[in-house]
């Protein structure tokens, strides 16, 4: 996303601070949902959870895929990073709880990491790859359309292959703490973004003043 930033930032005519807005938001629906994602794993079930978000995160890849502006994109890059955090804690439980022995608990993890870090490679290289392709128009939707057919994939991956899990914990999921986290964090960035944009208007000091204040409290 980082690497192709440029090419979206020439095709759709956006200025410095849309494309912070297009890295931002993912970060905080991300940040948002993962306060509570492992609860609610646990109350709803893992591989359950696990689908829903991994079918949000391919939805999500296909909207940004084909938006036509700059809200179009933000939507789905805000879906995108809420589907992320919904679904990465129920990965990573699901490894723990389908490899019971240690040993082979320990090469799946390991796996999990490998692959993780082969994946932050990738995404640098077709990052910088797919935007240049000359054979479609707008080619920098390539970094979000080959998530489709992967997320297709994946989803089939885990429905077939992964054993149901029971939901073992009936621990209570409110949705307020994720919703205050969403508005102070939105608090904190808005007026680091568009203030130096505006020249610094009183209400956007006030603003980070109030929500630094407010952040600390929660």
């Amino acid at each position: 996303m980082n690497v192709s930033l440029p090419n979206i930032q020439h095709a759709l005519h956006l200025s410095n601070s849309d494309t912070q807005w297009i890295i931002v938001l993912y970060i905080v629906g991300y940040a948002s949902i993962l306060i509570y994602a492992g609860n609610a794993g646990n109350r709803y079930g893992k591989k359950k959870l696990y689908l829903v978000g991994m079918a949000g995160f391919t939805l999500a890849s296909f909207l940004c895929g084909v938006s036509s502006n700059l809200y179009a994109l933000l939507l789905g890059r805000l879906a995108q990073g809420i589907s992320a955090g919904l679904m990465v804690p129920q990965g990573i439980a699901l490894i723990t709880l389908l490899f019971q022995n240690p040993e082979k608990r320990s090469m799946a993890l390991g796996i999990y990491g490998s692959i993780a870090g082969i994946a932050s490679v990738i995404g640098q290289l077709l990052g910088g790859i797919l935007p240049d392709q000359t054979w479609i128009n707008d080619s920098w939707r390539l970094i979000f359309l080959i998530n489709v057919p992967i997320g297709f994939l994946a989803f089939f991956a885990v429905y077939r292959y992964t054993p149901k899990d029971d939901s073992s914990v009936k621990s209570s999921i409110s949705f307020m703490p994720m919703l205050t986290l969403f508005a102070l964090l939105m608090g904190i960035i808005f007026p680091l973004i568009m203030g130096p944009e505006l020249k610094w208007p009183l209400w956007s000091q006030l603003l980070l003043g109030g929500t630094l204040f407010s952040f600390y409290c929660f």
